[in-house]
């Protein structure tokens, strides 16, 4: 029983964890723009390869390039935090390590 849930949740990240391989390169080119420059995106236009940028932010050590959200759950995305390992942020609901530097988060509304 323990193998099928283990499989079955490895299966449900494949898809995420593809689609973030994909797109890493231009996560990590939004996040260098916002270092650099302060552009925090959210035009219908602003892709980072396979997704949608809504906004960028810096919190501490770590870039927020949201992603997605809804109004049930709130904004959510990923977290570059070049300063290594973060402590979770105070009212976030989820912040777990995803691959390398990044982070994925979900924020309480």
């Amino acid at each position: 029983m323990a193998l099928a849930v283990f499989i079955l949740a490895a299966r449900a990240e494949l898809p995420m964890h593809a689609r973030f391989d994909v797109s890493e390169a231009a996560l990590n080119r939004v996040a260098d723009e916002y270092l650099a420059t302060g552009a925090t995106g959210g035009g219908p236009d602003d892709w980072a390869g396979l997704y949608h940028v809504d906004d960028v932010y810096l919190r501490g050590d770590c870039v927020f390039v949201v992603t997605g959200g809804s109004f049930l759950v709130g904004p959510s995305g990923f977290a570059r935090c070049d300063g290594g390992a973060p402590t979770k942020p105070q009212g976030y609901h989820s912040f777990d390590h995803f691959e390398g530097r990044w982070w994925k988060f979900t924020v309480y509304t």
